[in-house]
């Protein structure tokens, strides 16, 4: 697997996966699932057939996570939060099956539990 930097402290995969829902913890400690969209107009947030990217996201620490872009540099709309970020990171277990097994497809790792949340770590 190709890693490209993201940020300082962040590398990201380059296999990419539409994502249109994502499991998302609130601030009562429940996980619940938000449809999410790219939105372009801030000015009228509403949800478009646009989906959104995820990417498989590495830390220096080797610990593999996920971020979740907009589409064309486009703004995330994610269910009724009234924030509109650019991107979101989740853990693993925020993803759909189907975007797991296609972002996991070049990827070889071990999945481990950090609380209620599930992260990997690559094998190299």
């Amino acid at each position: 697997m190709e890693w490209k930097k993201f940020n300082k402290d962040y590398f990201i995969s380059n296999g990419k996966e539409e994502i249109r829902s994502v499991l998302l913890m609130d601030e009562n400690g429940n996980i619940k699932r938000h449809r999410i969209s790219t939105i372009w107009n801030l000015q009228k947030p509403k949800f478009t057939r646009s989906s959104a990217i995820g990417r498989l996201l590495k830390d220096k620490e080797n610990k593999i996570g996920a971020v979740i872009i907009g589409k064309n540099g486009g703004y995330l709309k994610i269910g009724k939060i009234s924030s509109f970020p650019t991107h979101i990171f989740v853990s693993l277990s925020g993803l759909s099956k189907k975007a797991k097994k296609t972002l996991f497809k070049d990827i070889k790792m071990e999945l481990f539990s950090d609380g209620n949340q599930i992260f990997g770590k690559e094998i190299i």
